[in-house]
């Protein structure tokens, strides 16, 4: 028996852009956002340019200050795909619930 799974990696990049296309369409500074997350202005620029990603916490935040899903904040770059080798994986029994 062979398991395909997928992941989806995350493009740091065009996550940064959509995040600044975003706070130009709403006129929203660096600075502005920072403050209102409270985080630093270097956090953002390295958002912004794709050096990191936002943690869960502060997406969320961004998502609703920019009035767009999460989902359309983070862009994925690529979904791979792989062959789960059957040695690691094993059945889950039936659970009937009376």
């Amino acid at each position: 028996m062979i398991y395909e799974c997928q992941y989806t990696k995350i493009d740091s990049r065009a996550t940064g852009e959509k995040i600044a296309s975003l706070m130009d369409l709403y006129g929203i500074s660096v600075k502005e956002l920072s403050n209102t997350l409270g985080v630093s202005n270097q956090s953002v620029y390295k958002w912004l340019n794709g050096q990191s990603l936002p943690t869960l916490e502060n997406l969320f935040q961004i998502s609703r200050i920019l009035k767009v899903s999460m989902d359309e904040i983070v862009i994925a770059a690529n979904t791979y795909s792989y062959v789960l080798p059957e040695v690691y994986v094993r059945e889950v029994p039936e659970i009937t619930i009376v």
